[in-house]
């Protein structure tokens, strides 16, 4: 069952498509006459290590924000107590380097939301 899984996650990341634990249930179910529970439809790629759990501390997981710009990329997490590095795992760019604040759980960019204005005024 866990191959099946993996196939399919990979299938549906391939072509762009979300490929999460409710998308991969629904597929399973509709197409391959299999109901799996998300918990363990979550826990079939983490345990492969297709899944990197991002960087915990004091027992709380923290949420790394790279930008939009970067998103399917697959990267690096380099973390030495508190300072983190982000890579690019294709092309070694360091895409983002910070100091985790432990009292957020998620590390924002720093930027402003929203696209990066073409002509800066």
């Amino acid at each position: 069952m866990a191959e099946l899984v993996l196939r399919l996650r990979k299938a549906l990341s391939e072509r762009g498509l979300d490929a999460r634990a409710d998308t991969l249930g629904w597929h399973l179910r509709h197409q391959h006459g299999v109901r799996l529970s998300r918990a363990t439809i979550h826990r079939i790629p983490t345990r492969a290590g297709a899944v990197i759990p991002e960087p915990a501390v004091n027992g709380r997981l923290h949420h790394l924000g790279i930008g939009r710009t970067h998103a399917r990329t697959h990267v690096l997490i380099l973390v030495h107590d508190l300072d983190i590095r982000v890579v690019d795992a294709a092309t070694g760019e360091l895409l983002r380097e910070l100091v985790l604040d432990p009292t957020k759980d998620y590390q924002a960019t720093g930027r402003p939301p929203g696209p990066v204005p073409k002509h800066p005024k």
